[in-house]
Protein backbone atom coordinates (compact mmCIF):
# COMPACT_ATOMS: atom_id res chain seq x y z
CA UNK A 1 0.00 0.00 0.00
CA UNK A 2 1.04 3.28 -1.27
CA UNK A 3 -1.56 5.90 -1.39
CA UNK A 4 -4.37 6.31 1.06
CA UNK A 5 -7.34 8.96 0.10
CA UNK A 6 -8.90 10.65 3.09
CA UNK A 7 -12.28 11.79 3.04
CA UNK A 8 -13.48 14.55 5.33
CA UNK A 9 -17.31 14.52 5.91
CA UNK A 10 -19.87 16.14 8.34
CA UNK A 11 -23.24 14.09 8.98
CA UNK A 12 -24.91 12.55 11.37
CA UNK A 13 -25.26 9.55 9.50
CA UNK A 14 -22.18 7.74 10.42
CA UNK A 15 -23.79 4.13 10.42
CA UNK A 16 -25.36 5.13 6.97
CA UNK A 17 -21.95 5.87 5.78
CA UNK A 18 -20.41 2.88 7.21
CA UNK A 19 -22.93 0.91 5.22
CA UNK A 20 -22.76 2.33 1.85
CA UNK A 21 -19.16 1.44 1.44
CA UNK A 22 -19.95 -2.27 2.36
CA UNK A 23 -22.28 -2.02 -0.15
CA UNK A 24 -19.31 -0.77 -2.60
CA UNK A 25 -17.22 -3.20 -1.05
CA UNK A 26 -19.55 -5.73 -2.18
CA UNK A 27 -20.73 -4.27 -5.94
CA UNK A 28 -17.13 -4.07 -6.69
CA UNK A 29 -16.25 -7.84 -5.52
CA UNK A 30 -13.22 -8.67 -8.17
CA UNK A 31 -12.63 -5.53 -9.86
CA UNK A 32 -11.74 -3.01 -7.02
CA UNK A 33 -8.01 -3.10 -5.69
CA UNK A 34 -8.62 -1.18 -2.27
CA UNK A 35 -7.03 -3.15 0.33
CA UNK A 36 -8.51 -1.52 3.26
CA UNK A 37 -11.28 0.86 4.27
CA UNK A 38 -12.29 2.55 7.60
CA UNK A 39 -15.20 4.97 8.73
CA UNK A 40 -14.03 6.35 12.05
CA UNK A 41 -15.94 9.37 14.24
CA UNK A 42 -14.33 12.35 15.78
CA UNK A 43 -14.10 11.79 19.32
CA UNK A 44 -14.40 15.70 20.14
CA UNK A 45 -17.17 16.33 16.84
CA UNK A 46 -19.38 13.46 16.67
CA UNK A 47 -20.70 14.66 13.38
CA UNK A 48 -17.29 14.87 12.10
CA UNK A 49 -16.71 11.53 10.27
CA UNK A 50 -13.66 10.53 8.41
CA UNK A 51 -13.39 7.99 5.96
CA UNK A 52 -9.91 6.19 4.94
CA UNK A 53 -9.21 4.03 2.17
CA UNK A 54 -6.33 2.42 1.25
CA UNK A 55 -4.99 1.30 -1.97
CA UNK A 56 -1.48 0.01 -3.95
CA UNK A 57 -1.18 2.90 -5.68
CA UNK A 58 -2.46 6.40 -6.98
CA UNK A 59 -3.30 4.89 -10.16
CA UNK A 60 -4.84 2.10 -8.89
CA UNK A 61 -6.88 4.63 -6.79
CA UNK A 62 -7.90 6.20 -10.26
CA UNK A 63 -9.23 3.11 -11.69
CA UNK A 64 -11.61 2.36 -8.48
CA UNK A 65 -12.75 5.76 -9.18
CA UNK A 66 -13.97 5.22 -12.72
CA UNK A 67 -16.20 2.02 -11.48
CA UNK A 68 -20.09 2.77 -12.22
CA UNK A 69 -20.61 2.05 -8.66
CA UNK A 70 -18.13 4.18 -6.87
CA UNK A 71 -19.86 7.21 -8.77
CA UNK A 72 -22.91 6.07 -7.52
CA UNK A 73 -22.25 5.06 -3.81
CA UNK A 74 -20.40 8.48 -3.77
CA UNK A 75 -23.69 10.49 -5.01
CA UNK A 76 -25.65 8.88 -2.11
CA UNK A 77 -23.10 9.40 0.52
CA UNK A 78 -22.74 13.52 -0.53
CA UNK A 79 -27.10 13.12 -0.20
CA UNK A 80 -26.26 12.10 3.33
CA UNK A 81 -23.52 14.73 4.17
CA UNK A 82 -23.97 18.54 5.43
CA UNK A 83 -21.53 19.87 3.10
CA UNK A 84 -19.28 18.48 0.51
CA UNK A 85 -16.93 16.39 1.49
CA UNK A 86 -13.53 17.15 1.30
CA UNK A 87 -10.54 14.80 -0.15
CA UNK A 88 -6.97 14.43 1.14
CA UNK A 89 -4.07 12.37 -0.39
CA UNK A 90 -1.56 10.90 0.71
CA UNK A 91 1.40 9.36 -0.29
CA UNK A 92 2.66 6.62 1.87
CA UNK A 93 6.22 6.91 2.60
CA UNK A 94 6.54 3.87 5.85
CA UNK A 95 4.51 1.01 6.22
CA UNK A 96 6.33 -1.92 8.12
CA UNK A 97 2.93 -3.94 9.44
CA UNK A 98 1.54 -4.18 5.48
CA UNK A 99 4.33 -5.15 4.65
CA UNK A 100 4.71 -7.65 7.38
CA UNK A 101 0.93 -8.41 6.37
CA UNK A 102 2.17 -8.56 3.00
CA UNK A 103 4.66 -11.45 3.53
CA UNK A 104 2.10 -12.99 5.67
CA UNK A 105 -0.43 -13.39 2.39
CA UNK A 106 2.52 -14.64 0.17
CA UNK A 107 3.20 -17.51 2.51
CA UNK A 108 0.12 -18.53 3.12
CA UNK A 109 -1.99 -17.57 -0.58
CA UNK A 110 0.96 -18.61 -2.69
CA UNK A 111 3.19 -21.60 -0.82
CA UNK A 112 0.86 -23.20 1.88
CA UNK A 113 -2.16 -22.90 -0.68
CA UNK A 114 0.35 -24.73 -3.34
CA UNK A 115 -0.29 -22.13 -6.38
CA UNK A 116 2.96 -20.12 -7.48
CA UNK A 117 0.57 -18.58 -10.17
CA UNK A 118 -1.14 -16.40 -7.43
CA UNK A 119 2.54 -14.69 -6.87
CA UNK A 120 1.68 -11.99 -9.44
CA UNK A 121 -0.96 -10.75 -7.26
CA UNK A 122 1.68 -10.30 -4.64
CA UNK A 123 4.85 -9.44 -6.97
CA UNK A 124 5.98 -6.65 -8.93
CA UNK A 125 6.89 -7.62 -12.78
CA UNK A 126 10.31 -7.06 -12.88
CA UNK A 127 10.51 -9.40 -9.50
CA UNK A 128 13.92 -11.01 -9.18
CA UNK A 129 14.62 -13.71 -6.41
CA UNK A 130 17.49 -15.19 -5.12
CA UNK A 131 17.96 -18.90 -3.81
CA UNK A 132 20.76 -21.10 -3.79
CA UNK A 133 18.61 -23.95 -4.17
CA UNK A 134 17.21 -23.14 -7.70
CA UNK A 135 19.01 -23.15 -10.95
CA UNK A 136 19.93 -20.11 -10.90
CA UNK A 137 21.00 -17.58 -8.16
CA UNK A 138 18.86 -14.64 -9.53
CA UNK A 139 15.69 -15.81 -11.67
CA UNK A 140 12.46 -13.92 -12.85
CA UNK A 141 8.80 -14.15 -11.40
CA UNK A 142 8.15 -16.86 -14.28
CA UNK A 143 11.14 -18.85 -13.45
CA UNK A 144 10.48 -18.86 -10.02
CA UNK A 145 7.38 -19.65 -10.12
CA UNK A 146 7.88 -22.32 -12.26
CA UNK A 147 10.62 -24.14 -10.35
CA UNK A 148 9.00 -23.41 -6.79
CA UNK A 149 5.72 -24.70 -8.12
CA UNK A 150 7.86 -27.96 -8.69
CA UNK A 151 9.27 -27.85 -4.94
CA UNK A 152 5.56 -27.62 -3.21
CA UNK A 153 4.52 -30.24 -5.84
CA UNK A 154 6.97 -32.75 -4.34
CA UNK A 155 6.93 -31.91 -0.92
CA UNK A 156 3.40 -30.57 0.21
CA UNK A 157 5.30 -27.65 2.70
CA UNK A 158 2.95 -26.36 4.80
CA UNK A 159 4.95 -23.30 6.20
CA UNK A 160 4.87 -21.32 9.50
CA UNK A 161 6.26 -18.22 10.36
CA UNK A 162 8.72 -18.44 13.48
CA UNK A 163 9.87 -14.68 13.67
CA UNK A 164 9.59 -11.68 11.21
CA UNK A 165 10.52 -8.40 11.97
CA UNK A 166 10.54 -5.44 9.36
CA UNK A 167 12.39 -1.82 8.69
CA UNK A 168 11.90 0.45 6.23
CA UNK A 169 11.03 -1.34 2.98
CA UNK A 170 12.57 -4.56 4.47
CA UNK A 171 10.89 -7.70 5.63
CA UNK A 172 12.92 -10.54 7.24
CA UNK A 173 11.27 -13.59 8.37
CA UNK A 174 12.57 -17.16 10.43
CA UNK A 175 10.65 -20.05 8.92
CA UNK A 176 9.70 -23.44 9.76
CA UNK A 177 8.18 -26.16 7.62
CA UNK A 178 6.27 -29.59 7.16
CA UNK A 179 5.63 -31.87 4.67
CA UNK A 180 5.57 -35.44 2.58
CA UNK A 181 7.84 -36.14 -0.38
CA UNK A 182 5.11 -37.58 -2.97
CA UNK A 183 6.53 -36.41 -5.94
CA UNK A 184 10.28 -35.55 -7.95
CA UNK A 185 12.40 -33.26 -6.29
CA UNK A 186 15.33 -32.65 -8.30
CA UNK A 187 15.91 -36.15 -9.56
CA UNK A 188 15.06 -37.86 -6.31
CA UNK A 189 12.28 -39.96 -6.76
CA UNK A 190 9.28 -39.62 -4.07
CA UNK A 191 9.67 -41.46 -0.98
CA UNK A 192 6.57 -41.01 0.68
CA UNK A 193 8.56 -39.87 3.83
CA UNK A 194 7.52 -37.28 6.11
CA UNK A 195 10.25 -34.08 6.23
CA UNK A 196 10.66 -31.27 8.38
CA UNK A 197 13.00 -28.13 8.51
CA UNK A 198 13.71 -24.47 8.66
CA UNK A 199 14.57 -21.45 6.71
CA UNK A 200 15.02 -17.75 6.30
CA UNK A 201 13.90 -15.38 3.87
CA UNK A 202 14.51 -11.52 2.96
CA UNK A 203 11.51 -9.31 1.41
CA UNK A 204 12.21 -6.02 -0.53
CA UNK A 205 8.67 -4.50 -0.76
CA UNK A 206 7.56 -1.56 -2.79
CA UNK A 207 4.43 -0.21 -3.43
CA UNK A 208 2.64 -2.82 -1.47
CA UNK A 209 4.60 -5.62 -3.79
CA UNK A 210 7.36 -7.96 -3.08
CA UNK A 211 10.31 -6.58 -5.69
CA UNK A 212 13.38 -8.74 -4.77
CA UNK A 213 13.86 -12.07 -2.06
CA UNK A 214 16.30 -13.98 -0.70
CA UNK A 215 16.00 -17.35 0.69
CA UNK A 216 17.98 -20.26 2.42
CA UNK A 217 16.73 -23.33 3.14
CA UNK A 218 18.57 -26.26 5.49
CA UNK A 219 19.19 -28.37 2.68
CA UNK A 220 21.70 -30.67 3.90
CA UNK A 221 18.36 -31.37 6.47
CA UNK A 222 16.33 -32.41 3.55
CA UNK A 223 18.59 -34.49 1.99
CA UNK A 224 19.29 -36.22 5.25
CA UNK A 225 15.54 -37.09 5.87
CA UNK A 226 15.40 -38.18 2.03
CA UNK A 227 18.56 -40.52 2.50
CA UNK A 228 19.56 -39.11 -0.45
CA UNK A 229 23.30 -37.73 0.70
CA UNK A 230 25.67 -37.01 -1.70
CA UNK A 231 28.56 -39.45 -2.66
CA UNK A 232 31.15 -38.54 0.31
CA UNK A 233 34.03 -39.40 -2.19
CA UNK A 234 32.30 -36.44 -4.54
CA UNK A 235 31.72 -34.38 -1.54
CA UNK A 236 35.19 -34.34 -0.95
CA UNK A 237 36.57 -34.13 -4.31
CA UNK A 238 34.51 -31.11 -4.62
CA UNK A 239 36.38 -29.34 -1.20
CA UNK A 240 40.14 -30.41 -3.17
CA UNK A 241 39.49 -28.20 -6.24
CA UNK A 242 37.99 -25.47 -4.27
CA UNK A 243 41.22 -25.65 -1.85
CA UNK A 244 43.14 -25.46 -5.07
CA UNK A 245 41.60 -22.86 -6.21
CA UNK A 246 42.61 -20.64 -3.32
CA UNK A 247 46.22 -22.46 -3.60
CA UNK A 248 46.28 -21.10 -6.92
CA UNK A 249 45.11 -17.34 -6.09
CA UNK A 250 47.54 -17.45 -4.00
CA UNK A 251 50.65 -18.75 -6.10
CA UNK A 252 49.35 -16.03 -8.96
CA UNK A 253 48.76 -18.70 -11.15
CA UNK A 254 45.31 -17.68 -12.46
CA UNK A 255 45.69 -19.91 -15.45
CA UNK A 256 45.09 -22.49 -13.44
CA UNK A 257 42.03 -20.95 -11.71
CA UNK A 258 41.01 -20.90 -14.79
CA UNK A 259 41.79 -24.67 -15.61
CA UNK A 260 39.24 -25.59 -12.46
CA UNK A 261 36.09 -23.46 -13.24
CA UNK A 262 33.01 -24.27 -16.48
CA UNK A 263 33.46 -21.59 -18.97
CA UNK A 264 30.20 -20.60 -18.69
CA UNK A 265 30.93 -20.02 -14.97
CA UNK A 266 28.95 -17.24 -13.30
CA UNK A 267 30.27 -15.50 -10.02
CA UNK A 268 28.45 -13.34 -7.18
CA UNK A 269 30.54 -10.97 -5.04
CA UNK A 270 28.70 -7.83 -3.87
CA UNK A 271 32.37 -6.08 -4.71
CA UNK A 272 32.55 -7.00 -8.43
CA UNK A 273 31.45 -4.32 -11.14
CA UNK A 274 28.90 -6.33 -11.84
CA UNK A 275 26.39 -9.19 -10.34
CA UNK A 276 27.20 -11.81 -11.84
CA UNK A 277 30.46 -11.68 -14.06
CA UNK A 278 31.22 -14.32 -16.11
CA UNK A 279 34.91 -16.01 -16.25
CA UNK A 280 36.92 -13.51 -17.86
CA UNK A 281 35.60 -10.58 -16.28
CA UNK A 282 36.43 -12.27 -12.94
CA UNK A 283 39.68 -13.10 -13.38
CA UNK A 284 40.35 -10.00 -14.61
CA UNK A 285 38.78 -8.29 -11.76
CA UNK A 286 40.95 -10.85 -9.29
CA UNK A 287 44.02 -9.87 -11.20
CA UNK A 288 44.99 -6.62 -9.60
CA UNK A 289 43.87 -7.82 -5.83
CA UNK A 290 46.68 -11.18 -7.04
CA UNK A 291 49.39 -8.70 -7.80
CA UNK A 292 48.84 -5.92 -5.25
CA UNK A 293 48.77 -8.43 -2.52
CA UNK A 294 50.16 -11.58 -3.07
CA UNK A 295 47.91 -12.90 -0.76
CA UNK A 296 48.36 -16.25 0.79
CA UNK A 297 45.31 -17.90 1.97
CA UNK A 298 43.73 -20.29 4.97
CA UNK A 299 41.12 -22.83 5.09
CA UNK A 300 39.49 -22.09 8.14
CA UNK A 301 36.25 -24.74 7.32
CA UNK A 302 34.56 -26.42 4.91
CA UNK A 303 31.02 -28.44 4.17
CA UNK A 304 29.62 -29.60 1.30
CA UNK A 305 26.06 -30.49 0.22
CA UNK A 306 24.94 -31.85 -2.61
CA UNK A 307 27.20 -30.18 -5.63
CA UNK A 308 27.19 -26.47 -3.21
CA UNK A 309 31.09 -26.84 -1.06
CA UNK A 310 31.56 -23.94 1.47
CA UNK A 311 34.50 -22.46 2.11
CA UNK A 312 35.20 -20.07 4.89
CA UNK A 313 38.69 -18.33 4.73
CA UNK A 314 41.57 -16.11 5.61
CA UNK A 315 43.77 -14.49 3.41
CA UNK A 316 47.04 -12.37 4.14
CA UNK A 317 49.13 -10.16 1.99
CA UNK A 318 51.37 -7.25 1.67
CA UNK A 319 49.96 -4.40 0.14
CA UNK A 320 53.13 -3.81 -2.63
CA UNK A 321 51.05 -2.59 -5.73
CA UNK A 322 48.47 -0.19 -6.55
CA UNK A 323 44.62 -1.27 -5.64
CA UNK A 324 41.54 0.43 -5.89
CA UNK A 325 43.86 3.74 -6.67
CA UNK A 326 45.75 3.13 -3.38
CA UNK A 327 49.35 3.50 -3.59
CA UNK A 328 51.62 0.59 -2.00
CA UNK A 329 51.60 1.12 1.36
CA UNK A 330 53.64 -1.77 2.29
CA UNK A 331 51.21 -2.98 5.21
CA UNK A 332 50.77 -6.51 6.19
CA UNK A 333 46.84 -6.87 6.13
CA UNK A 334 44.34 -9.97 6.79
CA UNK A 335 41.18 -10.26 6.05
CA UNK A 336 38.41 -13.18 5.82
CA UNK A 337 35.33 -14.46 4.25
CA UNK A 338 33.17 -17.06 2.90
CA UNK A 339 32.81 -18.37 -0.37
CA UNK A 340 29.77 -20.77 -1.56
CA UNK A 341 30.98 -23.17 -4.98
CA UNK A 342 28.51 -24.99 -7.06
CA UNK A 343 30.20 -27.81 -9.22
CA UNK A 344 29.62 -29.72 -12.44
CA UNK A 345 31.14 -32.29 -13.52
CA UNK A 346 34.11 -31.92 -11.26
CA UNK A 347 34.72 -27.84 -11.72
CA UNK A 348 32.95 -24.84 -10.44
CA UNK A 349 30.16 -23.80 -12.06
CA UNK A 350 29.22 -20.88 -9.97
CA UNK A 351 30.03 -18.96 -6.81
CA UNK A 352 29.25 -16.53 -4.47
CA UNK A 353 31.53 -14.37 -2.14
CA UNK A 354 31.07 -12.50 0.84
CA UNK A 355 34.17 -11.17 2.55
CA UNK A 356 35.71 -8.14 4.63
CA UNK A 357 36.33 -5.54 1.67
CA UNK A 358 35.92 -2.92 3.92
CA UNK A 359 38.23 -4.15 6.94
CA UNK A 360 40.60 -4.29 4.15
CA UNK A 361 40.26 -0.29 3.08
CA UNK A 362 40.27 0.44 6.48
CA UNK A 363 43.42 -1.20 7.34
CA UNK A 364 45.39 -0.06 4.35
CA UNK A 365 44.37 3.68 5.73
CA UNK A 366 41.41 4.36 2.52
CA UNK A 367 38.87 5.09 5.65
Amino acid sequence: MTFVQVIDCRTTHADELSGLMDQWVEMTEGRRTATHSIVAKDRSDATHVVEIVEFPSYEEAMKNSNLPETDRIFREMVALCEEEPTFTDLDVVRDEQLNMRLVRRFVDEVINSGDTRAATRFCTEDYREHDPSLSSYDVDLAQAMRENQEVISAIRPRITIERIIAQDDTVSAVLGYQGRHTGDLQGLPATGREVAGTGHVTFRCVGGRIAESWWNWDMMGLLQQLGALPDAEAAEANKAVARQIFEAVGRGDLAAVRSLCTEDYQEHDPSNSADPIGLDQAIAELRPFVEAMHPTFTVESQLAEGDLVCTRWTARGRHTGELLGLEATGREVVTAGQTIDRFRDGKVCESWFNWDLAGLLRDLGAT
